[in-house]
């Protein structure tokens, strides 16, 4: 029965920032809440966001996650309440309520404490709507008396006689009948068609239930929620969830799942006895341990007495390899559903050194949990801290890992991860032997408690082995997977088996994916594997900017993993500044790692260029790598040998007709090298070397090389290819046409050479051109010839504008390609890339759920626009384009008075909508939100001269002015 009165009251819920629906049991809160949420769809004033609270929830992470889940469907989009208000700001400024049911299982849990401080912090868009059986411990009455809470209490929710009388009819109840106000009782009241007391009420209608279907409702009742699974397992094959509570009333449905209100659990707790009960609970536990939901399954199990079964998942969780994307907060929940005998034990050890972040925390842990399972015999758990030190210690110092005396014999006793500690230290025992064949059959030990145990440990070996091909993984499963598995996804890389111009575009993104996981052990190795995606596809940039994230987060890594950072630094200095730059920045990774006896994971990705470069490295001939891996050391030895005088054969024997296993494997500017010795006695290197990323530059380089064929062909190479100039070249066409050179030497200004502007501003647009389109365009009234001539000498004076340095007539910055004129990109620094760069990742870090993040680039792209395209050219392919922008440049600067409005800070907000009307002065969005600022600030005379202002220029353009009367009405 819809109630408008309360309905009304909760519709404010957009105007405040927390309501409280308070009440015992069978008001009907719950009814109520799912009603209001309803009626928003009709007529959306916001968002509404439902979370239904159960048990869990009085842990911390467990909540944070659930709401988080519920926000984004994501329950890993954060972490902790600041990453909440993140989530929230992104909605701004549309509204966003939180509702959460059954508060009151919150009582007494720290759970309430992330309650206050979201409340606290939420940006003023989001909105909390509260349902709980006792009024919870939050500063409640002090918001009321600032108005920015409502508390709908048990006499509000109390049925009225208007709504009694509403209810009888609905019902079909004996008018005679006098229903109770309590709405549980009334309608209990009015289906049994007599005045009686509760229990009487439940009587007569449990009394007219068959027995087996009073059974199989006692028994889901315990449940919190069933399905037709659930109920089949728990009550019989005969029951489904729909026949099971057809009829009775207090029961809520969700798609194809079903809750009883709790007062079913009341009445119903006798007819079962806890012999009986029990069973089902563990029965419905091994349902949801099946599912995955290991949290439920543990509830249920408490519940049932089943502390043993309790300690028996959690065992088995804190087994799951690390990798497998483990959730630190279902293992909060599951510790704290732990004994309290358990919790100080090998098992709540074991939980807890999942949660720990750095190695010598982790280390500590460990230590910790072998002494303890040691003391207490509890020799699976001993074998599991001792299977992770050694996979630790095999990223911090594995040259002193050995079998001792007690992992020797929890291995001789049979536990899996005892024998695979065993195969792991044996495996890199005979790595370092350089045995590859013994390296890998000592792996048949490999095991554990999860299938995924022996898949990852697995994989990870093979890789470190340098045997990509042994991984059982193929690109289009790890692409169908999202790229979910950073050891996957490198072993398809490294074996060649996508071009690096496609990876480029697919890695760019996983840094922040990968990013929210907070974990710098994967963060480390990911970010340099994908700066090495991006050097090969000749991103230098970028690559560059992944390895300063890199760095930044070696000091939270083992030393093996640290290193990780340091190669990518030195592969990045290697295509920047050359052979030296690689060697001096390789010499920091071998300080803290050796190369030798045998490369470290983090050294197999470049391969080619130590053994092309560092000193001593011709002992990787020697090793027993995979066939791509053997191809990486092949290319280095090649360029070794060129620049002895030889290798030209060895050089033209590489798999050139595999041209992305080469490519990811030798950088661009080695690879060079060795397509110059090839070419063109192989048609293939010469087609790969058409293709190279700043082949000028690298054959620049070349032009002294010690072979002299290589040397010849490098010279013949820059003589007919521009080479990229030393400066970068920056061009402002937002506002006005200009350029300027970042080694400060001047660049002649186009001033009122008009032709010059018009052609060089078309570039800027359109990046390639048409040379005879564009000749006939701006020279309309000449003929052809005349018209390609002109073209030509315009061309000619802009070049030496451009680039009055170059040689040979040849320009980096603008190629004549074919037909067509073409705008280098490499080296050219444009605003309005600059100005789309900022509003992508914008809204990039909106999707990742980064609200601070996309601020900050809405922030730069408003520095970036520095006015309308081209402002003093009026043809047709720049008016489009120029609109576009001043569209996007508007757009953002809404944006940033959006979040600024939610954040609480209308003076921020007021110069960010000011400067969107600066842009655009008729715009709509940004005169609400001025309006809106105004308002907040108590400012109604400037709100409504606001309104006023806007009206009159909307006016003279023939708006209709009903829009400005309802902007002037909107609630800010």
């Amino acid at each position: 029965m819809r109630r408008p009165r309360l309905l009304a009251q909760l519709a404010e819920r957009f105007d405040r920032r927390l309501t409280v629906v308070v009440a015992g049991a069978g008001y009907g809160k719950t009814t109520l809440l799912a009603q209001a949420i309803a009626d928003n769809l009709l007529d959306p004033q916001g968002t509404d966001v439902w979370l239904q609270l159960g048990v869990v929830d009085r842990t911390p992470a467990y909540l944070v996650a659930g709401l988080a889940e519920a926000l984004t469907g994501d329950p890993d989009a954060a972490a902790d309440v600041d990453s909440l208000v993140e989530l929230l700001l992104l909605d701004a400024p549309d509204s966003v309520v939180l509702f959460l049911d059954d508060v009151h299982l919150l009582e007494g849990a720290p759970s309430v404490a992330v309650l206050e401080a979201l409340l606290d912090a939420m940006p003023r868009n989001a909105h909390l709507v509260l349902g709980s059986r006792t009024l919870p411990a939050l500063s409640i009455r002090r918001r009321q008396s600032a108005g920015e809470a409502e508390v709908i209490d048990a006499g509000a929710l109390a049925f009225t006689e208007g709504e009694l009388a509403e209810l009888a009819s609905s019902l079909g109840a004996d008018p005679s009948v006098a229903l109770p106000s309590w709405p549980a009782l009334a309608v209990l009241t009015g289906t049994a068609g007599r005045d009686a007391s509760m229990g009487y009420l439940w009587e007569e209608i449990i009394g007219k239930l068959p027995a087996e279907r009073r059974r199989a409702l006692a028994l889901v009742a315990r449940l919190d929620g069933f399905d037709d699974e659930l109920v089949r397992a728990v009550a019989g094959s005969t029951w489904t969830g729909a026949r099971l509570v057809e009829g009775l009333p207090l029961v809520e449905v969700a798609a194809a799942s079903w809750r009883l209100h709790d007062l079913w659990r009341t009445a119903l707790a006798d007819v079962v006895a806890p012999g009986e009960w029990r069973p089902a609970l563990v029965v419905a536990a091994q349902v949801h341990r099946n599912r995955g939901e290991l949290v439920r399954a543990t509830v249920l199990l408490r519940e049932a007495g089943e502390f043993d079964e309790v300690v028996t998942l959690a065992r088995q969780y804190a087994s799951l390899p690390i990798s497998a994307r483990l959730s630190r907060a279902e293992a909060e929940v599951l510790f704290d559903l732990l004994p309290v005998g358990a919790q100080a034990g090998p098992v709540g050890l074991a939980l807890q050194s999942v949660l720990l972040w750095t190695p010598g925390e982790v280390e500590r842990a460990l230590t910790d949990l072998c002494e303890r399972a040691a003391a207490e015999g509890d020799d699976e758990m001993w074998a599991l801290g001792w299977w992770r030190r050694v996979q630790l210690q095999g990223d911090t110092d594995p040259a002193a890992l050995e079998v001792t005396d007690e992992l020797a014999g929890l291995a001789d006793a049979g536990w899996p991860l005892a024998r695979s500690a065993v195969a792991l230290v044996r495996s890199h025992a005979a790595q370092d032997e350089r045995d590859v064949p013994t390296a890998l059959e000592v792996l048949d030990d490999l095991g554990g408690p999860h299938p995924l145990t022996r898949q990852v440990a697995l994989a990870s070996r093979h890789l470190a082995l340098g045997q990509p091909e042994l991984v059982a993984a193929t690109l289009d499963e790890v692409l169908a997977e999202g790229v979910t598995d950073p050891v996957a996804a490198q072993a398809v890389w490294f074996r060649g088996d996508i071009d690096p111009d496609a990876a480029w575009p697919i890695a760019a993104d996983l840094p922040d994916s990968y990013g929210l996981r907070r974990l710098a052990a994967v963060e480390v190795p990911l970010l340099s594997m994908v700066a090495s995606v991006a050097l090969a596809a000749g991103a230098v940039p970028d690559a560059r900017s992944l390895v300063a994230r890199a760095r930044a987060r070696r000091p939270f890594v083992a030393a093996r993993l640290a290193v990780f950072a340091d190669v990518a630094d030195a592969l990045v200095a290697l295509e920047e500044e050359g052979d030296e730059a690689f060697r001096t920045q390789f010499a920091r990774a071998t300080d803290a790692v050796p190369l030798a006896p045998w490369p470290a994971w983090a050294y197999l990705g470049a391969l080619a260029p130590i053994r092309a470069l560092v000193p001593g490295a011709a002992w990787l001939d020697e090793l027993e790598l995979g066939p791509s891996m053997s191809t990486a050391v092949t290319a280095g030895r090649a360029i070794a040998e060129l620049r002895s005088g030889t290798g030209r054969d060895t050089a033209k024997a590489l798999p050139w007709s595999d041209p992305s296993l080469l490519r990811v494997h030798v950088p661009p500017s080695l690879l060079c090298e060795l397509a110059l010795a090839a070419s063109p006695d192989v048609v293939d290197a010469e087609k790969l070397l058409a293709g190279l990323p700043s082949v000028a530059t690298s054959a620049r380089r070349l032009i002294d090389h010690p072979d002299p064929v290589v040397c010849e062909r490098a010279a013949a190479l820059v003589g007919r290819v521009a080479l990229r100039p030393s400066y970068e070249l920056r061009v402002s066409a937002l506002g006005a046409l200009a350029m300027s050179r970042s080694d400060g030497v001047a660049v002649e200004p186009l001033g009122r050479r008009h032709r010059l502007r018009q052609l060089f501003g078309r570039l800027v647009v359109e990046r390639t051109v048409n040379r005879t389109v564009v000749a006939e365009e701006m020279w309309p009234d000449l003929s052809v010839e005349q018209a390609a001539n002109n073209l030509r000498v315009t061309l000619a004076k802009l070049l030496a504008v451009v680039e009055p340095d170059r040689v040979d007539g040849t320009s980096w910055w603008i190629r004549a390609v074919d037909e067509r004129l073409e705008l280098a990109d490499d080296g050219l620094v444009i605003d309005v890339d600059e100005f789309e760069a900022h509003l992508r990742s914008a809204r990039s870090a909106e999707a990742q759920r980064a609200s601070s993040l996309a601020y900050d680039h809405y922030l730069a792209a408003i520095d970036c626009y520095g006015g309308a395209l081209l402002p003093d050219i009026d043809e047709a392919w720049v008016v489009h384009e120029r609109l576009r922008l001043h569209s996007l440049a508007y757009a953002a600067a809404c944006r940033l008075a959006e979040f600024d409005v939610a954040r609480g800070e209308p003076e921020r907000a007021m110069e960010h909508a000011g400067a969107a009307l600066r842009i655009d002065p008729l715009g709509e969005r940004a005169h609400r939100l001025l309006i809106g600022c105004h308002m907040a600030l108590g400012a109604t005379d400037a709100a409504r001269a606001t309104a006023e202002e806007m009206a009159q220029r909307l006016g003279t353009t023939g708006t209709d002015l009903d829009l400005l009367r309802r902007l002037a009405r909107t609630k800010p």
